[in-house]
């Protein structure tokens, strides 16, 4: 009855309370049928109520022990499991073999408690158990899921038998604790590939930043017609997100749709994350709102993604929607909601989050929250503000909240304050390039241009290089990456041929408000030109190079690009091009405009390196381009009044001004 009439935990009840009527229920094998039942069938069991039917056996055998201890290493209760398997060896003639051990050390996995589990390792060698596949490869998968790799190690090369199971712990574990690199090695070296194998390799690149190497490996995939897991298609949306590779993001998408993938809420979210990080706001709208239910996942990923693509005002009416809902804001949705306001000025509303956090929600903010505000005050001018905020953090600051300081301060030009955040910054790690970078910043946006340079010199006297910000551009459904400075770009000739014609757009700038990072800044000119001089002295201006290579490859002059500074931890200092977003006038007075322009008559003769990337200004006109801000043109005197319309991949779209 049990195999045939039992389908759910309310059928399994009925049957047992009959069984209980009937004395039935005291047979050790009737009782054993009901107990794996609960304690293992997945999806449908009741672990608490396998717990009641293994305490009425009057005496266990092996096979009830073993599926209790393995039912709760299933759990979210691991630890339950290892103190059954202490009580069967103490209390119990019945004593472990093959089939126990393995699910004890799945519940030391589980528990992140691999140094104890190596205790229960040397039982196994006593007992002359440790060359048995089923739990070696347990032991394995403990060891490098738990990052005691060099025990993993050990183990791996001392069997000449292995088979794909031990292959793959090991690519997961190397992968999981950063060694991605060798866990590709492995993955080469695999003498047969199963399906989790081609998942646990494509998920390591993500989760490890090799997003381009995550997507050719999803192309060999498809060569070889292996098929994706959910997850793995949830990692591979991760990594167009990240590099802006909006034509593969959208043929996943509809890869999802034909193979008629189930779109459960963490599929839903990353392909809304995708689609916002790619500039697509309307399509991941429309998945948003046609999804008859909404997990709070595709809340923040939406609310997240409104956000940084400049749709504040939406954000705020999405927050309050969620509010209304049967679900309750978290931690998340909290951040989503202060990016918001951080993008849009909103000092006050953001208190008002940040407190209904404490007091409405009962919730505790997290260093992020703090950051936040951290960053929300900052980037409104109130640098002394944000500084006593810290002061009175119930935690220690982290890098990333003295690094927005500093950035603040370099908008700002608050000199002492930012002085203290590089003291604090460096304190936390003498060798943290952000320091010294953003402190130079700060001096030269004040016109402190020798001070700026002493900063330079002190990371050159310590041997501290900064890392270079590398950028990516999506051409012809091909996504190609750039370093700063960087040579080694199959046509980098060409490129750098085309960047001596100088590209001339009647006055128009080309930019982006999307930011990869928590903030988004549009400096005053003037002091953007100084700083971006005086932190890139040598460096030829990567994205002149992207936007350079889809000249020389598109007909429509600009593709989807992505852009982020990886030597920075507070803001970083790219911007993702994913779709051209309309700019505000530059900012400033007259003066100080014109003084901007004087300043690069200067200084640019000075750098010769720096002359093939800046086209140095007439009288009446200053030509710069920036990472942050390609100028073209630009009146010193005057805003950009007109307006006009480029086309991106056939789409007319509004020209940034």
């Amino acid at each position: 009855m049990l195999e045939t009439k039992c389908e759910t935990m309310k059928d399994l009840k009925k049957i047992h309370a009959h069984l209980i009527k009937t004395g039935l229920a005291k047979d050790i094998i009737v009782a054993s049928r009901v107990l794996a039942f609960c304690a293992t069938r997945r999806g449908g069991g009741d672990i608490n109520y396998a717990s009641l039917v293994f305490a009425n056996i009057e005496k266990p055998n092996l096979f009830t022990w073993n599926t209790i201890i393995r039912g709760f290493s299933q759990s979210s209760a691991p630890e339950n499991a290892i103190s059954l398997f202490v009580d069967m060896l103490v209390n119990s003639s019945i004593q472990p073999e093959r089939l126990t051990y393995p699910s004890v050390f799945k519940a030391y996995t589980q528990l992140g408690l691999a140094r104890d589990g190596a205790q229960l390792h040397g039982r196994i060698v006593k007992v002359g158990l440790e060359f048995d596949p089923f739990i070696r490869n347990s032991v394995l998968h403990m060891y490098a899921n738990c990052g005691l790799l060099g025990y993993a190690w050990k183990l791996f090369d001392e069997d000449k038998d292995l088979d794909v199971v031990a292959w793959n712990s090991m690519i997961m574990g190397l992968a999981k604790y950063g060694e991605v690199d060798e866990s590709s090695r492995l993955f080469d070296k695999m003498p047969s590939r199963s399906d989790v194998s081609w998942n646990s390799m494509l998920s390591g690149y993500v989760r490890n930043g090799k997003w381009m190497e995550a997507l050719d490996l999803f192309g060999q995939m498809q060569e070889e017609k292996i098929r994706p897991s959910e997850f793995t298609l949830v990692s591979l949306l991760n990594a167009c997100a990240k590099l802006g590779a909006l034509e593969q993001g959208e043929w996943i998408h509809d890869y999802i749709k034909i193979n008629n993938v189930e779109l459960n809420v963490i599929v839903i979210a990353a392909l809304i994350d995708m689609y916002c990080k790619c500039g697509n706001v309307e399509m991941a709208r429309q998945i948003f709102e046609t999804v008859p239910r909404k997990g709070l996942p595709c809340w923040n990923s939406m609310m997240l993604g409104l956000a940084l693509n400049g749709f504040e005002d939406e954000v705020i009416q999405l927050f309050s929607r969620l509010e209304s809902s049967y679900l309750e804001p978290d931690s998340v949705s909290f951040i989503c909601v202060l990016t918001a306001c951080n993008h849009s000025g909103r000092v006050d509303k953001a208190r008002e989050y940040f407190s209904s956090m404490k007091e409405t929600y009962k919730m505790q903010p997290s260093i992020e929250h703090y950051g936040c505000m951290v960053d929300v005050l900052g980037r409104a001018g109130r640098v002394e503000e944000a500084a006593e905020f810290i002061r009175s953090m119930p935690m220690s600051p982290d890098a990333i909240i003295w690094g927005s300081l500093l950035a603040a301060c370099r908008n700002h030009r608050n000199i002492d304050i930012a002085k203290w955040a590089a003291e604090n910054l460096l304190d936390l790690d003498q060798n943290e390039t952000s320091g010294y970078v953003l402190m130079s910043n700060v001096y030269a946006a004040s016109g402190h241009f020798e001070k700026a340079m002493q900063e330079r010199i002190a990371m050159k006297n310590n041997q501290i290089e900064k890392q270079p910000g590398c950028s990516s551009i999506e051409v012809n459904g091909s996504v190609h990456e750039f370093a700063a400075g960087g040579l080694l770009h199959s046509q980098v000739q060409d490129m750098y041929f085309s960047l001596n014609e100088p590209i001339v757009v009647k006055d128009y700038h080309l930019g982006c408000l999307h930011s990869l990072g928590s903030s988004r800044q549009l400096l005053d000119a003037n002091r953007l030109v100084l700083a971006r001089i005086a932190e890139e002295f040598f460096f030829h201006w990567n994205q002149q190079r992207q936007l350079s290579y889809a000249d020389i490859m598109t007909d429509v002059g600009v593709g989807r690009c992505a852009s982020f500074a990886t030597g920075t931890v507070a803001q970083p200092s790219g911007v993702c091009c994913n779709e051209l977003s309309r700019l505000p006038g530059m900012t400033g007075t007259t003066a100080d405009r014109q003084q901007a322009c004087n300043c690069l008559k200067q200084i640019a003769p000075q750098y010769p390196n720096v002359k093939d990337s800046l086209l140095l200004p007439s009288p009446q006109k200053c030509s710069v381009s920036l990472p942050f801000l390609i100028t073209r043109n630009l009146d010193c005197n005057s805003h950009v009044k007109d307006e006009s319309t480029w086309r991106i991949n056939g789409v007319s779209r509004p020209f940034c001004k």
